[in-house]
């Protein structure tokens, strides 16, 4: 497989790189993916792409399920984990489809393939005494401001860290505590909330805080959380940010930025939430990935089984 990092469209052929940007321009115009999304699925192209390109291939017309079993083969081999697998085999049907509409003609049979399973995960989830004990540790500075605003930003909205860390201060109703995700994944908005911890946590970075970062406001593109630099916060700073609060505060789990959103998910639930509310608030598509949440620690099992146990409510 070709390595990622040389990995472009200009690998290919132009009859392919004809192809591949036929296809990625489809998927603006029809799918509506959140940005990562559309790259990732770029990417699964190119690779397919690139693997028929070496074995010969100069067109579409001909490709089978030989081919399809051979490349996700070599990317079963690579390591590649189940779920990047049955991305790629999503992709590469979509491509399908897409040359079904241009009036090529290829192996029906790659339409129908299956995807490989895909093991439940068991997310990691932080438990209120390990969040408190987070939130309590960033201190009275500028950054220090601006770490606890972030960290009780991605725990009371239970946003994706792309949409925390792209979202707008005019999306951010302080009064309120409303926070309007104008795309959320799939490009859908949504509105979620600030707890009134999260409020004054985030008035306090508003007032003491991000002023004293941001030295020129173009400098942040009106982000809402920023770098030392008065810069858009990025990724990799937020991990770090993230990675040192957990450390400090003795935490020994593998704890990512989408922990807070299982977190969140989890404590909705067993503080009795519909899951319906939570699918809407966290912007699931489908409620099954919702229902992935709905495991509860075994001392929540003992509460609702007094709960509702009949001889146990007595």
């Amino acid at each position: 497989m070709p390595n990622k990092k040389n990995l472009s469209e200009e690998t290919l052929s132009p009859a392919w790189r004809s192809w591949w940007g036929k296809f990625t321009l489809s998927l603006k115009s029809e799918k509506r993916l959140a940005a990562n999304t559309e790259a990732s699925y770029g990417l699964d192209l190119l690779k397919y792409l690139s693997f028929l390109q070496k074995k010969g291939f100069t067109s579409p017309e001909g490709i089978g399920l030989k081919e399809v079993d051979g490349f996700l083969s070599g990317e079963m081999a690579a390591g590649r984990r189940a779920a990047s697998l049955a991305r790629r085999l999503s992709t590469i049907r979509n491509f399908h489809r897409f040359l079904l509409k241009e009036k090529v003609k290829t192996d029906g049979r790659i339409l129908d393939q299956q995807s490989p399973k895909i093991k439940t995960f068991a997310p990691t989830v932080l438990t209120g005494t390990e969040v408190e004990r987070i939130f309590a540790l960033p201190s009275k500075t500028p950054l220090g401001r601006r770490d606890r605003a972030f960290l009780e930003f991605l725990y009371s909205t239970g946003c994706r860290i792309t949409e925390a860390l792209s979202l707008p201060l005019a999306a951010l109703d302080l009064e309120s505590g409303l926070v309007e995700i104008e795309k959320g994944k799939g490009g859908k908005p949504r509105k979620v909330f600030l707890g009134r911890q999260a409020i004054a946590s985030a008035g306090e970075y508003l007032k003491k805080g991000r002023p004293v970062l941001v030295k020129e406001e173009k400098s942040s593109r009106g982000r809402l959380f920023v770098n030392r630099f008065g810069r858009p916060l990025s990724r990799m700073g937020a991990l770090k940010i993230i990675r040192g609060y957990v450390r400090a505060a003795g935490i020994r789990k593998k704890v990512t930025p989408h922990t807070f959103r299982h977190t969140k998910a989890t404590h909705f639930l067993e503080d009795g939430a519909p899951l319906r509310f939570v699918q809407e608030y966290l912007g699931h598509s489908d409620v099954s990935t919702t229902e992935r949440y709905t495991h509860l620690r075994p001392k929540h099992l003992k509460k609702v089984f007094r709960q509702y146990h009949p001889r146990e409510s007595r």
